[in-house]
């Protein structure tokens, strides 16, 4: 009773929650070091300040030294290829050079990895976030220190060199003729390849990562292990030789996965504490593990997934007094419930069924599972036998997936974070039954807040979706979607925003319909507006409107007038929805992928009515659109242009550029300036740009 009082006195409970707030802190990139450090000796008080201020300078020399790396803009001479990844009709292969990674795509299997090759290469560099709480290409690929791509000139093989993937790339081989193989790559060797349907089908549920080789899987291999050589009476040093041996396999095997690695060291650093008594606790050798990665591998500090799991593993640590008296399932559900509201603000996606189910769907993942896909690599006989379990797996997840019920939630900034946190760390605090379920409320109030505050935000929203289009429009309590190339449902999903006024379409083609049928499965759509002259549409389930020129849409304040098509067109590009309305004062006047024909009629029909203060640009900047006469009319202050980076059409067009300069218009370009918004809610500085550098 002694010890449960002392966990939770005020002293503790102020340490641990102190602790969590650093580890929260940890996300932010080069501020998880000084302050891991700082957990240390002020709130662990183990290390001295010598050693604190020396681990911070280094940390911070290092990661300096990164930032102010000068990446060459060409690249010529000898490279040795590391490693090469199968597309459908290409390969991406990583190259080193001067100590430097780089991708370029090849033909399919013309080199392997330790290939020694001459390249002469443009050198490109990948693009920052561009889409809010989207996806950041650069800090992805700088986790694994790969600094860009290369656009290649000249290439050729010096000879053909060893590496020591080669075997792991002949195991690979022998495992694709398995009937289990795309289960024995994702659990040993951490290779996913999953059918399109597979994927949907564990995305959904939020489990994908529980098919990759983690301290999960390893844990409850090492437990089979510990229990054979207790048997065998082994020494504890031969039994140490023989951990550390299947830990070396096991990286080799799964590419030195965070996952892995993270449990070698610091099963390393256990053995060393025990070794000289040292008497560190597992939340420090958790922190030393941490620090240790880092050294060797200052990169890791932009991979998320590394920073998410030494969250998930203080949490448990310092949460263990929950489930240490508890045994079987109960045990296990409070674990998985720990981890599921650890990182729910990362997944974003909440069902009470899977938090039920999880401690199932884990257990024989990382028993049966697992343990099987690694019999079957050294008996390949009992393949039969695990395809047949593989495949009630499937039934089990398929059942679930169709009884579930998930509500994805808004993503956070990061004052969020530090709300969302407390509230977390005071509802495991928690003694009383009241307490748990109100701070529980609190939580989802808190999420519904978040929902209710993001949704009546009030923004005009170009998105940077390649070549492509998708604007997003919220305001007066609307949401209007126009055209849906790509990441349209998780952008609204991450604004809190679930349901659509009006979806538009200007017309059929996939780089303006790509991500529809996505959007009505996961989003509520009021309306679907569709050109009546166009007929490549897919068919689409929901209410359709079909219209023209003169026809009128009303959401709330905001008056939608459509102005095109006139007619039906030969070019059905010019059978484009165009449209025109107000928001905050300014006149936006969208035009699909109109060409110089529609662009003439509208001219006639409508004259100095096509004044506007924003205009998208016609057909991503082609020449065969936006003419001088048409844009004497429409006079823009801001001409928008949704495009690819590095296009294949070369859009947009000089004589584009030209025409649009010449009436003054400010241009802001997708491919250059990132996700383009507008705000009419701030009184300056109402434009603002997700720069992709």
């Amino acid at each position: 009773m002694k010890k449960l009082n002392h966990i939770l006195s005020w002293d503790n409970y102020f340490i641990d929650g102190y602790g969590i707030f650093l580890w929260i802190l940890g996300f932010f990139h080069l501020w998880v070091i000084p302050i891991s450090l700082i957990y240390f000796f002020v709130v662990r008080k183990k290390l001295k300040v010598p050693f604190v201020l020396f681990f911070c300078s280094l940390f911070f020399f290092m990661f300096t030294l990164i930032q102010l790396k000068e990446i060459p803009k060409e690249i010529y001479g000898e490279a040795r290829i590391i490693e090469t990844n199968e597309n459908l009709y290409t390969d991406t292969v990583t190259i080193q050079y001067q100590q430097m990674k780089f991708n370029m795509q090849t033909k399919k299997d013309l080199y392997t990895p330790g290939d020694i090759i001459y390249i002469k290469a443009d050198v490109k560099s990948y693009r920052n976030q561009t889409i809010p709480f989207g996806f950041n290409q650069k800090n992805y690929y700088l986790s694994s220190n790969i600094q860009g791509y290369l656009n290649v000139k000249e290439i050729s093989l010096i000879r053909n060199g060893f590496s020591m993937l080669s075997y792991r790339e002949h195991l690979l081989d022998e495992v694709a003729k398995l009937k289990t193989s795309v289960y024995i790559k994702a659990l040993i060797f951490g290779e996913k390849e999953f059918s399109k349907e597979q994927s949907t089908l564990l995305n959904n549920l939020g489990i994908m990562y529980l098919l990759t080789i983690s301290g999960m899987h390893v844990y409850a291999l090492f437990k089979i292990i510990d229990w054979i050589l207790f048997y065998l009476s082994l020494s504890s040093k031969i039994r140490h030789l023989i951990k550390i041996t299947i830990y070396i396999i096991l990286l080799y095997l799964n590419l030195f996965s965070i996952g892995v690695l993270r449990l070698f060291i610091m099963y390393l650093l256990y053995i060393i504490n025990q070794k000289f008594t040292l008497r560190y606790q597992k939340l420090d050798l958790l922190t030393f593990t941490f620090l240790v990665m880092l050294t060797t591998n200052i990169y890791l500090i932009y991979h998320q997934g590394f920073l998410i799991t030494f969250l998930i593993m203080n949490f448990l640590y310092l949460m263990e007094f929950r489930y240490r008296g508890l045994h079987g399932y109960m045990k296990r559900l409070v674990i998985t419930t720990i981890i599921f509201i650890v990182v729910l603000p990362f997944n974003k996606t909440f069902s009470p069924l899977l938090i039920l189910t999880l401690p199932l769907i884990i257990g024989i993942v990382t028993g049966p599972l697992f343990i099987g896909m690694i019999s079957v690599m050294l008996v390949k006989e009992l393949d039969g036998v695990m395809s047949q379990l593989t495949n009630l797996f499937e039934s089990l997840i398929l059942f679930l997936n169709n009884k579930n019920i998930s509500f994805h939630l808004p993503a956070l900034n990061i004052y969020q974070y530090f709300i969302y946190f407390t509230i977390v760390i005071l509802l495991f605090r928690s003694n009383k039954i009241v307490e748990v379920f109100s701070r529980i409320l609190f939580l989802f109030l808190f999420f519904i807040g978040i929902t209710l505050y993001s949704s009546a935000k009030e923004s005009v929203i170009f998105l940077d979706v390649g070549q492509g289009d998708s604007t997003v429009i919220q305001s007066s309590g609307c949401v209007i979607v126009i055209d849906a190339f790509n990441n349209i449902e998780r952008y609204l999903k991450n604004q809190g925003i679930y349901s659509i006024d009006y979806l538009i379409l200007t017309h059929g083609d996939l780089d303006h319909t790509k991500e529809v049928h996505s959007i009505l499965e996961g989003l509520s759509v009021d309306r679907i507006v569709l050109s009546l002259y166009d007929s490549s549409y897919m068919n689409y389930q929901g209410e359709i409107i079909y219209v023209k020129s003169g026809d009128q849409l009303n959401c709330n304040t905001i008056h939608i007038n459509i102005l095109g098509p006139l007619k039906k067109y030969a070019s059905a590009n010019n059978n484009s929805i165009v449209l025109q309305m107000e928001i905050d004062g300014l006149v936006y006047l969208f035009t699909g992928d109109i060409e110089k024909e529609a662009e003439a009629d509208l001219v006639k029909a409508y004259g100095y009515h096509l004044k506007s203060d924003i205009l998208k640009v016609a057909h991503h900047g082609s020449v065969s659109s936006s003419t001088s006469e048409f844009l004497s009319y429409v006079r823009p202050t801001v001409s928008v242009l949704s495009l690819g980076y590095e296009n294949k059409y070369n859009f947009p067009d000089p004589k584009v550029m030209e025409r649009l300069i010449q009436y003054s218009s400010t241009i802001y370009r997708t491919d250059i300036h990132g996700s383009i918004i507008y705000t009419p809610s701030k009184k300056k500085e109402k434009w603002r740009l997700l720069l992709p550098i």
